[in-house]
């Protein structure tokens, strides 16, 4: 409860999100500004994100999933991509168990490869992640390998069976003109 609302917070070690859920007034409390929505405490940097296209451009016309952990005793970043079978359809996975039952490590993001269809979320996605740990979630789509080009999003759980989209400089510490060398890079 806040001055100006009752609000949904989810807070991890990683990252905190904010949803307005009542409207109402109460000067005795503290007010919250509007805006905030999402908080990121760590960002992967340029080099993961480039790493992940790297090898969603090598996948052609198959889709594959990747998760970025936080390695909370090295304080860094790495990317795993667990087990999978991988067919042009979908994927079936599975996430690597260390990784998930181990308190050092903290998944920072799910991501995963539309390859040349678009960037969305399916309604498989949504009943999925529903039931996952609070993490960001990703998907990648329109690889064109000829150019270089694709197109991404972003979105974190802010509620209970609610999503908030994010840009991908609010998931990875990246810059726009760091995304158009990224699409340039070898080609």
């Amino acid at each position: 409860y806040t001055r100006n609302g009752m609000y949904f917070v989810i807070n991890s070690d990683l990252f905190t999100t904010i949803k307005k859920e009542v409207n109402y007034s109460n000067i005795k409390l503290e007010k919250i500004p509007n805006d905030i929505t999402f908080i990121s405490k760590v960002f992967p940097g340029k080099e993961i994100f480039e790493k992940i296209i790297d090898v969603f451009r090598m996948a052609k016309d198959i889709e594959i999933m990747c998760w970025v952990w936080f390695d909370s005793k090295l304080h860094k970043f790495f990317i795993d991509f667990g087990e999978q079978v991988i067919n042009p359809g979908g994927i079936q996975y599975k996430i690597n168990e260390k990784y998930v039952n181990s308190d050092r490590y903290k998944l920072y993001l799910e991501i995963h490869s539309h390859h040349t269809m678009s960037a969305h979320f399916s309604l498989t996605d949504d009943e999925d992640e529903k039931q996952k740990p609070h993490a960001i979630y990703g998907v990648i789509g329109k690889i064109n390998v000829n150019t270089g080009d694709f197109e991404y999003k972003f979105r974190i759980r802010n509620g209970i069976d609610s999503f908030m989209e994010l840009d991908v400089t609010d998931v990875f510490d990246i810059s726009m003109e760091d995304i158009e060398d990224i699409k340039r890079n070898d080609y």
